[in-house]
Formats: C-alpha cells, structure tokens, sequence
C-alpha cells in the first residue's frame, strides 16, 4: 500500500517481480488484509490519517525516536515491525522510496521470520548467514534485550529469546553459591538460544555480545514506585550471571572480563530504560541479575578485608611466597590508610591500581593462574568503585 503512485509504481513493480503483490487502499488494508503475513507500506509519517503515511504514523506512535529518524534520515527512511496484528506477521513501512529499495524489502521479507509473544521472540533465519543482529524494535520493546552473535560456519538457524521471571525458572538466582552475602536478584532473566536448523551442521555460536536493559521498575523492590528506598537495587553493583552447562549459575565476571554495566539512561523505542548490562560472552545460555540494594551495599572497610583475605588464600611456596604477599597486603593497608586519614581518594586509588599492575604481573608469569588471579583484581577495582565521590 502506498500514497504516492506515481513514485511508487516501479517499486511495486519489482516486488511484483519476486512475490505476489496486490496494492490497497488503507480502508481495504484494515477491513480484510491485517492477518497477512508480509505487509509494505509506503508513505509519509505526517500525512493526513487514512493514508499509509498516516497508518505508518499510528504503527509506530509507541516509538517515536524510529518515526524521527524515519523522517530526518535517508538511511533510516525504513522500519521493521513484527506480530502488530498476528504473532507471525512482518510490516515493513517506509516513508519514500528509491531504486533499489524493492530489493532491500524483499530481502528483508525472504531472509528472516519472527515469531511474537507477549514476553519472547523466535526468528528464523531462512538464508544460510554466519552472524546474526537482534536490535529490531520488537525483539528489544519485548525482551528488552539486544543480542548480536557470530558463527562457526554458514547456516540456517533459529534463535529465541524469551524475558522469564523468578517463578519461571528451574534453578532460582536466589540463593546460589555465586551470590555474595546481602547480594539480592533482579525479578528478570533472559534465555537465549541458538537452533541450528541441520543438527548435523558444527556452526555453533563463536561469540556475542549481550545487552539486557532494565527499567525503573526492576531496580525498585520495594514496590513503591521510585528507586530511592535503601531495599531497592543501586544500578552501580548490578552484575549478570549465566547459567552453566552444568546447570549452575556463575558470576559472568568472575570468569571474563569483558562484562559491566551502563547506567546511563536509555530511551529506546519508545521504552524509558535506567541502563544495561552487557557482556561479550563465547556462548548463549540463560542469564541472571544480581546486585546490592543500598541497604546491603559492602562498605570499603568491608571490602578492603576481602581483599586482604584474597591474597592471604595464595599465601603458599608455590604461589605466594611471604614477600610477595607482604607487598600486597602493604599496597592494601597503605591504600586504606590514605582512604581513611585525609581522605584522599585519589592516592588510594592509585595505590590500588599498582596493586592491580602487580597481580596481572604476577598471573602473566604464571605463579597465579588467571582463575586465581582475576578475584583479586575485581576486587581491587570494587574498592576503587566504592570510595569514588559520589
């Protein structure tokens, strides 16, 4: 469907070209054609209700940052919605066209099928790819997750992502080994798995990153509408978890480093979120969040004993001989100290820092294993976190 035939004409040409296509007016669309699967349409998001540009409008009135772009960009001119009038349906709209758009629309209809549920998506991929990108506006308006993935080989697959609560998961975050005392978790989980078509195909997923957002609402545990009570979750300690192959849940950063949280806000389609977690992670599984409300929140001088007992745990010949650890434990003190008397922030900080050079010196020589070593390190930068200005 489309308002400006003269300019649409070849467009709906060529797709007439690669599918069957018939062209109708925006009270026929509505009457008879919302249970299509693939539906285009074409016009401009300021034109008058009744139009398609008009309809394009009303589609995307729960995400006003696409219609802005859709209207200020040309490489933006074209948004993607999924499951708007049945859970398998794919509405491309776009507000001009040129040349090769038919294309690139066909493209988009043949190459991929998504699935919408109230609280998860599945999409096929139906052309062999060796990556795939989740940032559509109803993969992350659902799920509130953005997953991009690469792959060990050519293939089709599937991939679901499905948003879970605590009740409806087989091992709870709560009370797991990997939590740290006072740790509490986030009422939010996210599956993601990948299903390749041929089980007899090796491509597995080789790596991706992973974003989930949260919203205001998951920080307040209290329930009282804000984020400000000491039981609600402070965003800066916010941690992922993943479930293991195993079937136990790990603290992602005790085992990467390449994992944190942004706690910049965030409007995204629509969705006012206070920030993400992301983690670059070689695998998919089910993912937890955790964290520390105000009211349980370690305090340095807590920390600072952590740390100390963490080093005290390698205290042996064969890994960390008496000079070794006393030269930690010194950093340790000699950082709390200047914490403590002036206080002066800075200086702690950059004690704690030559500590953290000193670890990663010690690991690269092998005495500490990367296992054994990463702890101390989190820890370290823990404290440096926790007696920042505010």
């Amino acid at each position: 469907m489309y308002d400006d035939q003269d300019a649409c004409a070849e467009f709906a040409a060529k797709l007439a070209e690669n599918a069957t296509v018939r062209i109708v007016n925006v009270t026929t669309l509505l009457s008879d054609y919302t249970g299509a699967r693939y539906i285009v349409l074409v016009g401009d998001p300021d034109a008058a209700s009744g139009t398609a540009g008009g309809l394009i409008r009303e589609l995307l009135q729960d995400s006003p940052d696409v219609l802005e772009r859709m209207n200020s960009s040309e490489y933006e001119r074209m948004a993607v919605r999924y499951g708007l009038w049945n859970d398998t349906q794919t509405i491309v709209m776009l507000s001009h066209v040129y040349d090769t758009d038919a294309i690139r629309v066909i493209g988009v209809l043949k190459s991929m099928s998504m699935s919408i549920s109230d609280r998860s998506v599945l999409v096929d991929y139906l052309n062999p790819r060796a990556c795939f990108l989740l940032d559509q506006i109803d993969t992350v308006r659902v799920t509130d997750t953005f997953v991009w993935a690469w792959l060990g080989d050519m293939t089709t697959f599937s991939v679901s992502v499905e948003k879970l609560n605590d009740t409806e998961v087989q091992n709870s975050l709560s009370g797991a080994v990997a939590l740290a005392p006072e740790e509490v978790i986030m009422d939010k989980y996210v599956r993601i798995e990948f299903l390749p078509n041929d089980p007899n195909v090796s491509a597995v997923v080789q790596g991706a990153l992973v974003r989930i957002y949260y919203t205001a609402s998951d920080l307040d545990l209290s329930g009282d509408g804000d984020t400000g009570d000491p039981e609600d979750l402070n965003e800066t300690w916010l941690e992922l978890f993943v479930m293991s192959t195993a079937g136990e849940w790990v603290r992602l950063s005790d085992v990467i480093d390449t994992t944190g949280v942004n706690t910049t806000n965030q409007e995204l389609f629509g969705m006012s979120y206070e920030g993400y977690l992301w983690a670059n992670v070689s695998g998919l599984s089910l993912f937890g969040i955790a964290g520390f409300t105000d009211e349980g929140l370690p305090t340095p001088y807590e920390l600072y004993d952590e740390l100390r007992n963490l080093i005290a745990q390698h205290r042996s010949p064969d890994k960390l001989n008496a000079g070794r650890v006393n030269s930690l434990l010194q950093k340790v003190d000699s950082s709390e100290s200047r914490w403590l008397e002036k206080p002066d922030t800075m200086a702690a900080t950059n004690i704690l820092e030559a500590l953290i050079k000193e670890v990663t010196s010690i690991m690269k020589t092998g005495v500490l294993t990367e296992d054994e070593g990463t702890p101390l390190v989190v820890k370290a930068y823990e404290i440096i976190a926790a007696i920042r200005p505010s």
